[in-house]
């Protein structure tokens, strides 16, 4: 289901970006993830929620609600820059900051407002800080922003008879980095031809990226997010079209990047490729089937809840 789908089921409406209070922008994206600022709970432009959280202030359940306002205001700020609530997959990491009496220490239970909603919009875990502090901008109780995604996108949004290299390509991912026009340094250019190459594609750098096979054209854009330096990296189908030796590739890759502790989420329909590349799984049929091991989430009684009347055909295809 569709983030803005999740959204009407909730019956949640996404609000307006809200209106920065000082000298920043609402959301940026950086090495291709979207960051926030830290958004705070105003509906309508007037703050809610407000006063330190604890005896004799803000009520913890008040101020949850407000971290959940600043939950939305967060996703709205997110959309912004995305194109889009349906092109945001998800949410890393969360930080919150509580405006706190001396004896609150219900921080983790107020950001949870935060987090329920992003988990139940999106349906995953994320990391999350909650810290106390003493005090918020417009004297709010509770601050919140959400940051750090990478995406492999299933097919390029690119023409294929546009005249750019396979490292132009690559380059590509840093522009947020360095903005649009700006020079590429040495060190930036080392960072491309170090991407190329952990796709096993530096001598195809200088190739026009229309002339390379699909499973080259696919390694280019892992090389693009990789470039970018994610905590996080989605691929949508990486393996579609992929011939052996890509394959290959690309499967050492994800085991590469898990090693050094970079999160990969992969969405594919290949279950056997699912079973030898991931340590976990979730089975999806128009609502969530399993979540958990591989082995325990591929199980044929699964597959036989997920597909059907299709299940003998992927249960052989795990044989």
């Amino acid at each position: 289901m569709l983030p803005s789908e999740k959204l009407a089921e909730l019956g949640v409406e996404l609000p307006a970006v809200a209106t920065p209070v000082a000298a920043y922008v609402p959301a940026v994206i950086d090495r291709g993830v979207v960051r926030t600022s830290g958004q705070i709970p105003v509906v309508n432009g007037e703050p809610v929620c407000i006063g330190a959280v604890g005896e004799d202030g803000a009520d913890p359940e008040d101020a949850k609600d407000a971290a959940r306002v600043c939950a939305l205001n967060a996703l709205a700020a997110a959309a912004s820059v995305a194109g889009g609530i349906d092109n945001l997959a998800g949410v890393v990491k969360v930080v919150g900051f509580v405006s706190s009496r001396p004896d609150f220490y219900g921080q983790a239970g107020v950001i949870n407002g935060a987090s329920e909603l992003f988990g139940e919009i999106f349906g995953s875990q994320h990391a999350r800080s909650a810290v106390g502090v003493a005090a918020l901008p417009l004297n709010v109780s509770v601050e919140v922003e959400a940051e750090r995604i990478g995406l492999v996108p299933q097919s390029a949004d690119l023409d294929l008879t546009f005249p750019v290299s396979a490292a132009e390509v690559v380059t590509m991912g840093l522009v947020a980095e360095v903005g649009w026009g700006r020079r590429i340094t040495a060190d930036k250019r080392a960072r491309v031809g170090a991407a190329l190459e952990r796709v096993n594609l530096s001598d195809r750098a200088s190739h026009r990226f229309g002339t390379l096979s699909g499973g080259q054209r696919q390694r280019v854009l892992v090389a693009r997010a990789l470039v970018a330096r994610p905590d996080l990296v989605m691929m949508d189908e990486p393996f579609n079209g992929l011939d052996a030796p890509s394959r290959d590739i690309i499967t050492g890759l994800i085991a590469d990047l898990t090693a050094d502790g970079i999160g990969v989420i992969v969405s594919t329909h290949d279950l056997s490729l699912a079973r030898d590349v991931c340590s976990r799984a979730c089975v999806l049929a128009s609502s969530l089937i399993a979540l958990g091991p591989t082995g325990e989430a591929l199980a044929p009684d699964i597959l036989a809840r997920a597909y059907g009347a299709s299940a003998d055909e992927a249960i052989a295809s795990l044989s």
